[in-house]
């Protein structure tokens, strides 16, 4: 019988019905009558206890969709049957539920049930998986450092409008009215789960390297490979769909860092022998003006550290001086008592900074 159906809902009405019309109890007795004549003619007591213990029964199984206290309230009194109809449940038509299932297959890889009510709950879970992927992503891509900004902001809004449909009819009809949306979002969804799973540490590494190239851009443009190069990375990062064309980072990455490794190279080998330059003479100059222990300390650690600073720049523009430090006078011997004392001290300075590219054409300095 109809009524006995999952497919049956409970719809409790506002207004009183009218007497004369027979309620679906009495629908339902006068259609078993009609199948077996043999059936004898109950009291109307005995009809109403019957009703009122069927009525429970399909409520406690989940045949009657009780969810608020005041359906089973309605059901569970006598005198408020007047003004309860049972009406069935709108159901998917067999060919829209097996649609629903092949869409739920091509987009999430799974046959899902062919119950009404479960091939609702598997859909929505999956659906539910998505908006929620897409929240993670869209708090990086807000950041505008990361691609898929578009997409998530244009398919978010439309699971939210999805998702919150309980009934599974109305949830089912939506879905297959949303079938091209989802389509499309699905082709995009994975590339955007395989970006922020595998890609976006090679992403991360793109842009530190084109962050890191900039340093050297003048000496970079005039290799003609590494204007290539870095032209190719550029348009990986401003392009709003890269998950294709990810995989050439790696190479184009090593082809620029190999020549700006060669130009840095050069430019520290000048760079040091300008150092060395300098420390030779402030330790002659020391020497000739009677040497000093700490003096020579001092001036070796100063060289040392630009030394090492040089040999850490990854910038041939980048000029490095020395710590700024007073001059350092020391005073010669003292001469023989009848000698009148000395009228100045001889001053030796420490060593000046390395000139600037400008005084000295190409900088040598990193």
């Amino acid at each position: 019988p109809p009524f006995f159906d999952r497919s049956s809902a409970l719809i409790i009405n506002e207004s009183k019905l009218p007497s004369k019309r027979p309620g679906v109890w009495t629908e339902y007795l006068e259609g078993c009558r009609s199948r077996d004549p043999d059936m004898p003619e109950w009291f109307e007591t005995t009809k109403n206890r019957l009703r009122s213990t069927v009525f429970q029964i399909l409520a406690q199984a989940g045949y009657l969709s009780d969810t608020s206290a005041r359906a089973y309230d309605e059901l569970s009194t006598p005198s408020k049957w007047r003004q309860i109809t049972i009406l069935q449940r709108k159901i998917m038509d067999p060919a829209e539920l097996q649609k629903a299932r092949k869409l739920g297959q091509d987009l999430f890889g799974a046959m899902g049930p062919d119950n009404e009510e479960e091939l609702c709950a598997h859909l929505q879970q999956h659906l539910k998986s998505w908006s929620d992927s897409l929240l993670q992503f869209k708090l990086l891509a807000d950041t505008g450092n990361y691609p898929g900004k578009s997409v998530i902001d244009s398919n978010g809004p439309m699971l939210t409008q999805v998702l919150p449909e309980s009934d599974a009819f109305k949830f089912l009809q939506s879905f297959l009215n949303r079938k091209n949306d989802l389509l499309d979002l699905s082709d995009s969804f994975h590339e955007l789960s395989n970006f922020f799973s595998k890609q976006h540490t090679l992403w991360d590494e793109l842009r530190k390297a084109m962050e890191r190239f900039q340093l050297n851009d003048l000496e970079l443009q005039r290799n003609p490979d590494a204007v290539a190069a870095m032209q190719r990375m550029s348009q990986i990062l401003q392009s709003a769909s890269p998950y294709k064309i990810i995989s050439e980072v790696r190479g184009l990455i090593d082809k620029v860092a190999a020549i700006n490794s060669e130009i840095v190279s050069a430019r520290r080998v000048k760079a040091l022998e300008i150092v060395e330059a300098q420390r030779s003479q402030a330790l002659a100059e020391i020497e000739s003006a009677g040497n000093s222990e700490s003096l020579v300390r001092d001036v070796e650690a100063l060289y040392k550290v630009l030394a090492d600073t040089c040999a850490k720049q990854n910038s041939v523009a980048t000029s490095t001086k020395p710590p700024r430090r007073p001059p350092v006078f020391l005073n010669p011997p003292s001469p023989p008592s009848s000698s009148p004392p000395p009228r100045h001290r001889r001053r030796v300075a420490l060593p000046s900074p390395i000139p600037s590219p400008s005084s000295r054409g190409p900088s040598p300095v990193i």
